[in-house]
């Protein structure tokens, strides 16, 4: 009889020990999803920071670009571009103490690959208007909307617009002038 508890004891040890392990192992499993999960997540958040960071960054073109000083932010094809209307032109800030305000009404920032993003967006410039001294009837300001469309590329450890065109979407005067 002492034998068989002994057995029965061991038997029920045994039988610990296993549903023990199995839990453990079970444990393990969910502990490497949990990580494969959250590492997946932090991966998307760091996109995210990304994505804010391009969009900041637009915001801060759309103005610069507003006053023809976007040169910081240009790499490539667009710096070259930029250099050479800079170095042609000897009045280049011609125009731009006309401007009076840049304001983004929209803007969409995404990222397109691993050191790659693309940004669009529309604006306004607002200019005072210098043919109100001369035209009595003509209005104080201009509101001129623009579109821009914008590919970025990440150089070091900051996004440089790699690319970009800017498009006349609508000009107060347009309705001016046909009156």
């Amino acid at each position: 009889m002492q034998k068989n508890k002994l057995s029965g004891t061991n038997f029920l040890l045994c039988l610990v020990s296993v549903l023990l392990a199995l839990g453990l192992f079970n444990s393990y499993s969910n502990n490497k999803e949990l990580k494969k999960k959250l590492h997946k997540e932090k991966v998307k958040l760091a996109q995210e920071k990304e994505v804010s960071v391009i969009y900041d960054l637009t915001q801060v073109f759309l103005e610069k670009s507003s006053f023809a000083k976007q040169g910081e932010l240009l790499t490539g094809e667009a710096k070259k571009q930029y250099d050479a209307a800079r170095d042609e032109d000897v009045h280049e800030d011609e125009g731009t103490e006309l401007v009076e305000e840049v304001k983004a009404d929209h803007v969409f920032a995404v990222k397109t690959s691993g050191n790659k993003a693309k940004s669009y967006a529309i604006y306004k410039v607002v200019y005072k208007n210098g043919n109100s001294l001369v035209d009595k009837n003509s209005p104080d300001s201009r509101i001129v909307y623009f579109t821009l469309n914008a590919d970025w590329k990440k150089v070091k450890d900051t996004y440089k617009v790699n690319h970009y065109e800017i498009n006349l979407l609508k000009d107060s005067m347009d309705q001016y002038l046909s009156e």
